[in-house]
C-alpha cells in the first residue's frame, strides 16, 4: 500500500482478506447463493432463539422457581430471627441481671416476712394458751 498524494485514490489493498472477493475476480452466482443461504442460516437462528425467549415455562421450571423463592425467604426470615435474637439479647441482658437482683431482694423481703410472722403465730398461740388456761381456772371456780 502506498502513501504518497498521487495514487491514494487507486491503493489496492493485498494484505487481509476482502469481503466478498477472491483475487480480482467478480463474485459469481454461486458464491451469492452461498452467501444468501448464510444469511437466512443466521437469521433463522436468531428467530429460533426469539422463540426459545418466548416459548412458555413448562410446569417445571415454574415449581423450580417457587421452591427457590421459598428456599430464598426461609433463609432470610432465619438470618433475620438469629440477628433478631442477638440484639434482644444484648438489649435485655442488664435488664435480665435487674430482674435477677430484684428477685433477690423481695425473695430476702418475703423470708424476713415469714420468721415474723411465726414470730407472731407463736406469741399469739402463747397467748391464747394464757387465756384458755385463764378462762379454765375460773370456769373451775365457780
Amino acid at each position: 500500500m502506498t502513501t504518497t498524494a498521487s495514487n491514494t485514490f487507486h491503493d489496492e489493498r493485498t494484505e487481509g482478506r476482502q469481503p466478498f472477493r477472491r483475487g480480482s475476480k467478480r463474485i459469481d452466482r454461486n458464491e451469492i447463493e452461498t452467501i444468501a443461504a448464510r444469511r437466512v442460516r443466521i437469521e433463522l437462528e436468531a428467530r429460533q432463539g426469539k422463540t426459545a425467549a418466548t416459548r412458555p415455562l413448562g410446569p417445571a421450571m415454574v415449581g423450580t422457581g417457587i421452591l427457590a423463592g421459598v428456599a430464598f425467604v426461609f433463609s432470610v426470615m432465619t438470618w433475620l430471627n438469629d440477628a433478631t435474637q442477638d440484639k434482644v439479647d444484648k438489649a435485655t441482658a442488664p435488664l435480665a441481671s435487674r430482674m435477677a437482683e430484684m428477685d433477690r431482694r423481695i425473695t430476702d423481703r418475703f423470708d424476713a416476712l415469714d420468721t415474723r410472722i411465726e414470730r407472731l403465730e407463736v406469741r399469739v398461740d402463747k397467748q391464747f394458751e394464757t387465756i384458755n388456761t385463764k378462762l379454765d381456772q375460773l370456769l373451775r371456780r365457780r
